[in-house]
């Protein structure tokens, strides 16, 4: 498992324009549950294009720059489609690449289901002022 541990730069900085409530936490507290996909409760590899759903195993790349307060998701990957490493770390972003199982979630005030993400297991994590990392 790599360092699951906050660091003092990774912290969002302050807002003044506007409230905000800021946390420390691990990837993996980040990722899990964090709804993903389609509304057709599927997923589609960057990679590949293949289709994944509910019980699948899927990787995402997800990052957050230093000055913003939240983390985007832009990549999603079937297990071919993976190195589960991050190539090419960018300084003054943090970045965490996570193998994760998909779930399906209701979300019973819209009557609608989503997938999210379960089993979370970072497998590569770049800090903001430091290099690539990696088990």
């Amino acid at each position: 498992m790599i360092g699951e541990h906050g660091h003092s730069w990774d912290r969002p900085k302050p807002d003044h324009d506007r409230r905000q409530d800021a946390a420390v936490t691990t990837p993996r507290q980040l990722l899990t549950g964090l709804g993903i996909g389609l509304a057709t409760l599927e997923v589609h590899c960057t990679g590949c294009n293949c289709r994944m759903g509910e019980g699948e195993m899927v990787w995402v790349y997800a990052y957050r720059a230093a000055e913003d307060p939240e983390w985007t998701i832009t990549r999603c990957f079937c297990a071919a489609c993976t190195d589960r490493r991050i190539e090419t770390p960018t300084l003054g972003t943090s970045e965490v690449l996570a193998a994760a199982r998909l779930n399906v979630r209701s979300v019973v005030d819209e009557q609608r289901h989503e997938l999210c993400l379960t089993h979370v297991e970072p497998c590569a994590f770049s800090p903001l002022m430091e290099g690539y990392s990696c088990e």
